[in-house]
Parts: C-alpha cells; structure tokens; sequence
C-alpha cells in the first residue's frame, strides 16, 4: 500500500465569485464559523469587495426576529450548490471553492468538518457522472481536487455495486466490481497525493477505501500518516474508531484506549470531546437491530451528553420512530439538523415521523429536502411515492363518500410527494370540476400532459373537461393532435379525434380520421365512419 500525507480542509465558502455579494457569517454551539449567503439567527453581515477585503456589519434586530419567526433550519446546503457547479461543468469555480475551504481549515482545524461535507458532495451513485469527473480531470490535471473529487464517486459507485446485503449473501460478481471501483479510487488518491501530499481529504477517503477491503491495519497506518500533519483531526479519528467496534473485529475497550490516546488534543479540538459518543451509539445501533429498542434507547441518550454530535441525536431519534415516540423523535431530530443540516437521512428520518403524526404536509417538505440533497438514494424516492399513493388512495376513498373537499386537499399533499406524477393531477382535474372549479381542473390535466405527454388517459381526460364545461372543440381537437403526432399507430385517437371534428362542423376531417380508425380495426372508427361516409 502506499501511504500518502494528509490535509484537513474545511469550513468557509469565500470564493472570487461573491465578491461585492452580501454574505453573513455566525458561529455555531462547537464554535465553528460559518459563511452564507443567506441570513442566520444572530449572524453578523460581511462584505465582500472586489479586493477580497471583508467588512463585518451587524443584523439590525428586525433581521433576527424575523428570521426567529421564520424557524428555518437551512440554507442552501454546500452538496446542493457543489453539485450544481459540477453539472454545470463550472471546474475552475469548483477548484476555488474547495481550495479556499482547505486554506480554511489550515487556519483553523475546528473548521474540518465543512471541508469533508463539501466533498459529500460527489458521494453519488450514478453512472452517468463518470464522465463530468472525468473532464474536470482534463480540464485541471495539475490540480489534486478533482482526483480526489473522483476518488470519492467512485467510492460511492464501489457501494452501489456491492449492494446492501451481508457479505455471504453478496453475489461474487457484485464483489468484483466493487473492488474494481475501488482500485480506479486508489489510483486516483495515488495520483492526488502525488500532486499534494498533505490533503486530509485525500487521506480521508483513503482511509475508507482500505477499511472496504476489510484492511483495519492498512487504515491504521493512513491515520498515522495523517495524524503526523493533523494530530487534532476529528473526522479522520472517528473514521478510525468505527473500524474498532466489535462488529469490525476491535473491543469496547480498544475503542476507549483510543479515545484516551486523543484527550491530549481536546484543546486544540473540542470537538475531540465528541469521540466518547462512539460506545454508546454502537452499543445502540446493537441493541436495535435486536429490536430491543428500549435498550436502546438508554444508550442513545448517553451518546448525546459529550457535546453538539449530530450523529448521536439522529441515531436516537431513529429509534424514537421505531417505537413509535415520534414527537420525541422529531425533538432529536430537529436537534441533529441544527447542528448539521447537510444530511438527508435527517430529514428522511425526521420524515417519517411527521409521517407517523399524520402531519403530511411537513413531511413532505422534509422528504422532499432530503431527495434535493440525495436525489440518487432510491429509499427516498421510494418513500415519496409510497406516500403519494397512500394520500392517493385515501383521496379516491373520501371522494367516493362525497368528500370532494377532503380529496383535493389530499391529492395537493400526494403532488408534494410525488410532483412529477401525472395521474395525481389527472385525479385531482377530476375532483376540481367535481367542485364546478373548471379552471383549477383544466390547468391540472394540461399539467398531466405536460408530464407524461404519451398517457392517452391524460388527453381523455382533458376531452371530457372540455365538453363539459365550454365545448372549446378547437382546443381538443389541438391535444389530439398532439397526441397523434408522437402516437401515430394509436387507433383510438384516430376516432376520438374524428368526434370532435364532426361536433367542429369540420366534416371533411371527422370523416378522414375515422376511417384511419376504422382501417386501424377500431370498432368505435369503424361505427363513426359508416355513420359519416356519406355525409358532404
């Protein structure tokens, strides 16, 4: 193997790009500082000049009692913007942004955790990115950033490959190919460490992509390289100490000597502090998977005393949920999103709780949140849909009762869930003009359409809400059209068209498509044409 050194880069986004933008910085529980463009409770305004020069300015009061009134718990998160730039092929953009968080983290080593969730950012399991990593490579091959920018999708794809089940449930196919993305990672750290070889990222993701092949000694010996140039890393030292639950093959008390070793540069890096939690959220994580969530329960809540760790409060407000404690859960959940609002699996969890309240709307917010900030984890998209269509089903239910109310407000919540889904807008057409809402219910299967422009139910639907309502037979016969021209082997069209037509005055063209219909072996073409055929 070969050892690299390591640099710890982190928190503040500053890039050429918001010069002369107002920005706003404010420091968190840990005492770490942040930047944004958008304001935060008890954040202080900067300026940033064309020079580069900042200028602090303070929020007037207004600024955060509004903003106290709002209850955000989110800007726009780094991984959205990071990614974003990526599909935009924005590689020099990209390299400024991540070269100035490692020039911040080297200011201050608190700052480390910004740095690791930017490169978050390319933990995407989709093979289609291949290629964007690819040309930011070409476009910038001296720099180390996009190597080890690829170096961390291609450990995602090494995942994704793997699957989710038991190693000797795992098909060797699946391991081989996880392997073979791992060794392409490989090369590409190689290759960043070669360009700069005091990059903590670079080291980072090294020291997993060992520990996925089963190497804890090969992980060991990354950390002691790194530690040589960041004695006081937190990431890089939780990393490690995963590596060292009994599951992995360590002990408890190895886990604690470990922990013992670092209390010496707590000093340097409080949040050091945090490292105790480990035990207890292990242990937890154990004993749920036994179901014995009770037990549970109680280490969790030991994992939350040792200081602001996100992870300890979203692994107990999962736990919450899965007994059934679900405002309890939002409470612990709400907890991890202040203190890291970057992580989907928050908002997923804290999702399903809403869920289990019966607050559907929040839940969607939540759920949808999550999706923007993973749209490549099918456990959320799963999600969305299985809401979409139990709100779905409810809304089919209460309408059948005469509840036409009830049912459009929740085939809105079901459209939340589920926005490009047509037939929810087809649904919710047909109860508008069930309410004489003809407008509403118009706007909706034209929305339909728009999103699946094939679905003959969508322009079916759209016929019979015009008949119904002002018998605009220009405006159907225009959708018909439509559809005929992408599905021109489609009979039915031929004839609905035709009927339309004929109502149109239009003889000529009524009995033209209806006998298409009619040599297509359309039983109702073949009924509108012998009705037509001698008609002038």
């Amino acid at each position: 193997m070969k050892i690299y050194k390591a640099l710890t880069v982190c928190s503040i986004l500053l890039s050429s790009t918001l010069a002369n933008a107002q920005m706003y910085k404010w420091i968190d529980a840990n005492g770490q500082t942040h930047f944004s463009d958008k304001p935060h409770v008890s954040a202080k305004k900067i300026k940033v000049d064309g020079s580069g020069k900042v200028k602090v300015i303070p929020v007037s009061k207004n600024t955060k009692k509004s903003l106290t009134n709002s209850q955000k718990t989110t800007t726009k998160s780094i991984r959205i913007r990071l990614r974003t730039l990526l599909k935009q092929k924005e590689f020099v953009k990209l390299n400024k942004i991540l070269s100035k968080l490692d020039q911040s983290f080297k200011k201050d080593i608190k700052n480390e955790g910004e740095l690791f969730m930017a490169y978050e950012s390319f933990f995407i399991k989709k093979e289609s990115f291949e290629s964007l990593f690819d040309n930011w490579v070409k476009a910038t091959p001296d720099s180390y950033i996009p190597y080890a920018a690829r170096a961390k999708y291609r450990y995602a794809m090494s995942w994704k490959a793997r699957g989710n089940n038991y190693s000797f449930s795992t098909p060797e196919k699946q391991k081989y190919e996880m392997g073979q993305y791992l060794k392409k990672a490989a090369n590409d750290l190689n290759t960043g460490l070669d360009l700069n070889d005091d990059s903590i990222v670079l080291y980072e993701i090294l020291m997993r992509v060992v520990k996925s092949q089963g190497s804890n000694e090969d992980a060991k010996a990354v950390l002691k390289k790194a530690l040589t140039l960041y004695p006081a890393t937190y990431n890089l030292r939780n990393i490690y100490l995963a590596s060292l639950t009994p599951r992995w093959g360590g002990s408890y008390q190895e886990m604690q000597n470990f922990i013992n070793e670092t209390a010496q540069f707590v000093k340097l890096n409080p949040k050091l502090k945090q490292l105790e939690s480990a035990i207890y959220i292990d242990k937890g994580n154990v004993l749920a998977l036994k179901k014995e969530y009770e037990l549970a329960s109680l280490m969790f809540n030991s994992g939350t005393k040792f200081g602001e760790n996100s992870g300890a409060f979203y692994e107990r407000g999962e736990n919450y949920v899965r007994l059934e404690e679900y405002k309890k859960a939002i409470n612990s959940l709400n907890k991890a999103i202040e203190i890291s609002s970057d992580w989907p699996l928050y908002f997923y969890w804290r999702a399903k709780a809403y869920i289990g309240l019966n607050q559907y709307n929040k839940a969607a917010d939540d759920l949808n949140y999550a999706y923007e900030l993973d749209p490549y984890d099918n456990s959320i998209r799963d999600k969305k849909r299985w809401v979409a269509s139990k709100l779905s089903r409810e809304a089919y239910d209460v309408k059948s009762e005469g509840d036409t109310k009830s049912a459009i407000e929740k085939y809105s919540t079901a459209i939340k869930y589920d926005p490009d889904n047509g037939d929810l807008f087809n649904q919710r057409a047909r109860a508008y003009y069930d309410e004489r809402k003809h407008a509403l219910a118009l706007a909706d299967i034209k929305t339909a359409i728009e999103l699946e422009p094939e679905n003959y139910n969508h322009y079916l639907m759209l016929d019979y809400l015009v008949v119904k309502s002002n018998r605009d037979w220009n405006l159907i016969i225009q959708y018909w059209n439509q559809y005929i021209e992408l599905k021109p082997n489609d009979a039915r069209a031929y004839a609905e068209v035709a009927g339309t037509y004929y109502h149109n005055r239009d003889i000529k063209s009524a009995k033209r498509n209806a006998k298409k219909a009619a040599d297509m072996g359309n039983n109702n073409g073949i009924e509108i044409y012998a009705k037509l055929k001698n008609l002038n």
